[in-house]
């Protein structure tokens, strides 16, 4: 089966704890779309990490986003929101606040939905929920506070949080195929 996401450990990715506390302090106010990120350039983050991350994979567009959620969901089983895919080819997804059980990320099979276009804001493909009642499920992820994930996102997903305490979370945009990038971090 093909891999969706790829868990990878804060040792690997040289994240420490002062990175995640220095990271939460620039970013906790900034996030005011919920679900949706705030993109901030990478030139205003003074951050030993931040600079790390863009010498060992030089693919991360200038542009990070801070993504703040919360509830959207009852069950962690049926979307809070609409599934879609990204206008990038994967990102690097690093928790800083908040990320834990009862907020999962869920891949679909683009094969079981309808899809709806619409313009939207993003650049991103939509599939209404709410037209898509036999979806098929390829495989989820919980973001939490020990690890970052590296996911495909032209795979049709969606994230489902059922607490509702804001997570906050860093999202670096790749700009080159999913399996090209997890070989950066082997």
């Amino acid at each position: 089966m093909y891999m969706l996401y790829k868990k990878l450990t804060f040792d690997q990715l040289h994240f420490t704890e002062r990175d995640q506390k220095e990271l939460v302090s620039q970013f906790e106010n900034l996030s005011s779309k919920l679900g949706y990120g705030n993109i901030v350039d990478r030139n205003v983050v003074s951050n030993s990490f931040i600079s790390y991350i863009y010498t060992i994979v030089p693919y991360i567009r200038d542009s990070l986003i801070i993504i703040k959620g919360t509830k959207d969901s009852d069950t962690i089983l049926t979307p809070g929101r609409h599934i879609h895919t990204d206008d990038r080819y994967c990102a690097l997804n690093i928790p800083l606040a908040n990320c834990r059980q009862g907020a999962d990320t869920v891949f679909y099979d683009r094969n079981s939905m309808k899809q709806i276009n619409f313009p939207n804001p993003t650049g991103s493909t939509i599939f209404i929920k709410e037209e898509n009642k036999d979806l098929v499920e390829l495989g989820r992820f919980t973001l939490t506070m020990d690890s970052a994930y590296i996911l495909d996102t032209t795979v049709p997903h969606c994230k489902i949080q059922t607490y509702p305490e804001h997570r906050l979370l860093l999202s670096c945009v790749i700009d080159i195929p999913f399996a090209e990038a997890v070989k950066y971090f082997e």
